[in-house]
């Protein structure tokens, strides 16, 4: 399944003022619903103690304790603004830019 979680993360951290602060996060997670049973990489969002999720049209907004136990989320890369620009500017794609499994 091919989504749009790294694309969005990093706009949200590289362009919506509301979360310039805030740091993007890939990671491998475990599906839930449809997904049940996959593992997967992906991508979110993190302000202070909040996690954000708003691929694929969703607008998940949990802390991030909780969604780290929900997704069962292991080998995490954690970028800030600065570094989103860099790596996007050197690879010319949205991520994983580190091998996450």
């Amino acid at each position: 399944m091919i989504g749009d979680c790294f694309q969005k993360a990093a706009s949200l951290v590289m362009w919506d003022t509301e979360y310039k602060d805030a740091k993007v996060v890939h990671a491998m997670v475990h599906g839930q619903g449809p997904l049940q049973g996959e593992i997967y990489g992906h991508a979110w969002i993190e302000l202070g103690d909040l996690a954000i999720d708003k691929s694929s049209d969703r607008n998940i907004q949990v802390p991030k304790e909780l969604y780290y136990m929900a997704g069962k989320v292991t080998k995490t890369r954690v970028y800030n603004r600065n570094e989103l620009f860099t790596h996007i500017n050197k690879t010319e794609h949205w991520g994983p830019w580190e091998k996450l499994e």
